[in-house]
């Protein structure tokens, strides 16, 4: 946040020192609350476990999204020309945050780009930050109040089967976020040589990299009109949903073992099937762009919109150049299947992950077999080790709550909506989905023409418990509730 305030300032404009006030506010408060938990865990004796781990996990992205969401709401009550704006609304603030923190790009916004320039890019900062992880961000510092850094990152970390990058839990946060970081660089150089302007290559890549989705345009990335831009967010996109820590095996020069690595190749061959189906789908359709172009047909706008909407969608990342809630059933339901999906483990992405879905598939033919050749034995095994019984019931049990989540977050958003009769069951389940898995819009009320401005209140932090749940992948939330959780042991 500072970084931005301090770009405000230099750039001197009312709006940015009107953004730079809003956002100076945001620090002291968050540097007083911040000063406020390091002196109670740095005074605290008692062993910092498992299940303070989990709490602390949580709690943190319960509260880091009313931090971030701050400048929104300052801006918006003291500084804002208009006496009308989304942001006067404590919880649009807060889904708005949310949505960028958990890298989900969900928004109320109906006008991006009235903005000030500071508080978008505080916005696609959200994307940034959230990307990793906020805890990830800290463990390097976190020992130093006496908290077990490893417990922490296990706990955040998405997707199963988590394993250090590094000798430590430390050098492994370093590791990720250079890795991250240097993504970012070469994907904002990439987007500027490409035409954008400094500041929305910079927006923009963020929200490739995290695959979050925010952009500073009201069109998103259609509004740019460039198949160059579209190519190379969509290889950013990719570079997002692939397990960070295979970019420090590319560093140590180990190309095979990348390559080998079952997960990645799943994800690749998910992302060209999935990009093949709706490329046919949609080929005898006329495109509509969200610009307001002229409609295309053919294989040339088929090709580029069918493979960037579906790279976007399955990577959980919510760009969009079309109206695809239009599009014919079959790309829709490759689109819902690949949103559900999502991308690698330890990767930006959201979703079951890559490798529960190759786990899942490769569990399910051992049964099959199984009930063909009773006595013939056969192990699961991914990335050339068995999977023990308790990790395959792990991957699957995960993907039963993922399934619960959602049915229950449409049934509530269905109920809640009842009282208008807006929310149909189109809007309520791709709303539950993709919030779910933070891929930002949907279909129906919130597709990606629309917003979510329009739902009540309710069903807005409905969806911040989905985003959260999704982020942390639902088990570190529901273990919380549970009270042999916090039996002593």
């Amino acid at each position: 946040m500072i970084p931005v305030l301090l770009w405000c300032v230099i750039e001197g404009t009312p709006q940015q020192i009107a953004a730079a006030k809003s956002l100076g506010l945001t620090c002291l408060l968050a540097a007083a609350f911040i000063l406020a938990v390091w002196c109670f865990l740095s005074s605290n004796n008692r062993r910092f476990g498992r299940r303070e781990a989990f709490l602390m996990v949580t709690l943190t992205w319960i509260l880091a999204p009313a931090v971030a969401g701050l400048p929104f709401l300052l801006w918006a009550h003291f500084f804002s020309p208009s006496g009308s704006h989304p942001f006067l609304s404590p919880i649009n603030c807060y889904f708005e945050a949310m949505s960028g923190l958990t890298t989900t790009g969900a928004s109320i916004l109906v006008d991006i780009e009235a903005l000030p320039r500071g508080l978008l890019l505080w916005r696609s900062e959200t994307h940034w930050l959230g990307g990793l992880g906020i805890v990830l961000l800290f463990v390097a510092v976190l020992p130093l109040m006496g908290v077990t850094s490893r417990k922490l990152h296990s706990v955040e970390s998405t997707g199963p089967l988590r394993g250090d990058t590094g000798p430590g839990i430390r050098d492994t946060a370093r590791i990720l976020w250079i890795s991250y970081l240097v993504i970012t660089v070469i994907s904002a150089l990439a987007l500027r040589t490409a035409g954008l302007p400094w500041f929305n290559a910079v927006c923009e890549a963020f929200g490739a990299i995290a695959t979050g989705g925010f952009s500073v345009r009201n069109a998103s990335i259609a509004s740019y009109k460039s198949p160059v831009v579209d190519t190379i967010i969509v290889i950013v996109m990719i570079f997002g949903a692939v397990n960070f820590s295979l970019y420090h095996e590319l560093a140590r020069g180990k190309w095979r073992r990348v390559w080998r690595d079952p997960e990645l190749r799943a994800l690749l061959v998910l992302l060209v099937v999935g990009s093949v189906v709706v490329v046919l789908s949609i080929l005898p359709t006329d495109l509509h762009t969200i610009a307001g172009d002229a409609p295309k047909r053919g294989w040339l706008a088929s090709i580029r919109h069918g493979v960037f909407n579906y790279v976007s969608m399955h990577t959980d990342t919510g760009f969009a150049t079309v109206n695809f809630d239009s599009w014919p059933s079959p790309a829709i339901l490759a689109i819902v299947l690949g949103t559900f999906i999502g991308g690698s483990a330890g990767s930006t992405t959201g979703g079951i992950k890559v490798v529960r879905f190759y786990a899942a598939a490769k569990i399910l033919l051992k049964q099959v077999d199984t009930m063909i050749r009773p006595s013939v034995v056969k192990p699961v095994r991914m990335g050339g080790r068995t999977l023990s019984i308790e990790e395959q019931s792990s991957l699957l049990q995960t993907i039963i709550w993922f399934v619960v989540a959602l049915v229950l977050g449409t049934i509530v958003l269905m109920l809640i909506g009842s009282s208008t009769g807006n929310v149909d069951l189109r809007t309520a389940f791709s709303a539950s989905l993709v919030n779910l898995c933070t891929a930002g819009p949907g279909l129906g009320g919130v597709g990606p023409t629309q917003n979510y401005l329009w739902l009540p209140d309710a069903s807005k932090l409905v969806l911040c418990a989905l985003m959260l749940v999704g982020r942390l992948e639902i088990v570190p939330v529901l273990a919380l509730f549970h009270p042999k959780f916090w039996s002593s042991t």
